[in-house]
């Protein structure tokens, strides 16, 4: 009887992770970069916590893609399309503000842009459902 190895993790859906665990923290850095023009509905105490909230929620995400969820990377494709919508009305007010805020998001955009076309390539579409195929046979 022949043992079968692992199915290893494709090399695009680990540089996929890593590209979104990068996109994931510059947007702290960011915040702090442009605190002085954030305009507070409400409290700053709320304003935090709704930031960290998103900052573990989508942590929760990556690190689901990572581990083979494949419900993970079609939450993660739809909260890109929403910050893709929201963010797309409002660069060039951004970048009339701050160059620098303008260009890290948009470096952000292409960092989960680049991760999710790996995510959804063949191969990285493969390994999330052989992986699914393997947690339902268990």
């Amino acid at each position: 009887m022949e043992i079968q190895p692992a199915y290893q993790k494709p090399k695009r859906v680990k540089l996929a992770t890593n590209l979104l665990w990068l996109a994931l923290f510059i947007g702290p850095a960011k915040i702090l970069l442009d605190s002085s023009s954030i305009s507070v509905v409400g409290s700053p105490a709320f304003l935090a916590g709704a930031i960290a909230l998103a900052f573990v929620l989508i942590a929760f995400v990556i690190q689901s893609i990572a581990n083979a969820k494949n419900w993970a990377r079609y939450a993660f494709l739809a909260i890109f399309l929403v910050a893709f919508m929201l963010a797309s009305r409002h660069i060039s007010e951004v970048f009339s503000r701050s160059p620098l805020i303008a260009f890290l998001s948009l470096v952000q955009l292409i960092l989960q842009a680049v991760a999710l076309w790996f995510l959804f390539s063949p191969s990285g579409t493969a390994w999330f459902r052989e992986m699914k195929a393997r947690a339902i046979s268990r």
